[in-house]
């Protein structure tokens, strides 16, 4: 039988698997198709098997559980970089404060150091912390658009009624 018809438990073959592998690393379709030996038309056609989509869903899943990636402690990780305050960078005298010295919450948001020729703290740079609020809004769905649900009605064909009107009315107003 032909290696490349093979199928392993997951039911791909291996240039498959290696596409879905690929495709973790650098989620482009064009990139993880020519990875696997594969023409961009070979990928995006991947990308619409169901298989395929499982695959890659059930590494990232494995993945996240093995190195304990959570959704809460992603956002715990964010939300250091949003409540981050520079006061924690210095000592009472206002004298700057060495990496050794910083508690865990600063030490995470620092994104580099540079040093001076000497080794002393030149610069400190964090994380960007619009772009930390930005990410924690996605992920607990704050830039959702408010939905209205509306009844649907025709307004040429048939009157409307009170009720009509106070419903569509109280949706206006919780969604104004």
């Amino acid at each position: 039988m032909d290696p490349e018809k093979q199928t392993d438990k997951n039911g791909l073959t291996p240039r498959q698997e290696q596409f879905c592998q690929a495709y973790l690393i650098e989620f482009n379709i064009s990139k993880a198709a020519r990875i696997a030996g594969l023409s961009q038309s070979a990928g995006q056609q991947l990308m619409s098997k169901e298989k395929i989509r499982k695959r890659i869903a059930q590494i990232r899943k494995d993945t996240g559980k093995a190195l304990d990636i959570t959704r809460e402690r992603l956002l715990q990780e964010l939300m250091r970089i949003v409540y981050a305050d520079p006061r924690t960078l210095f000592d009472e005298d206002g004298k700057r404060l060495t990496p050794v010295d910083w508690d865990d919450d600063t030490a995470s948001t620092i994104a580099s150091v540079e040093l001076d020729l000497l080794g002393d703290i030149k610069s400190v740079k964090r994380w960007d912390k619009t772009k930390a609020i930005e990410l924690l809004a996605k992920m607990m769905g704050f830039n959702e658009p408010d939905k209205l649900e509306t009844k649907n009605l025709n307004l040429n064909s048939e009157p409307v009624s009170k009720e009509d009107i106070v419903i569509i009315a109280k949706q206006l107003n919780d969604f104004l």
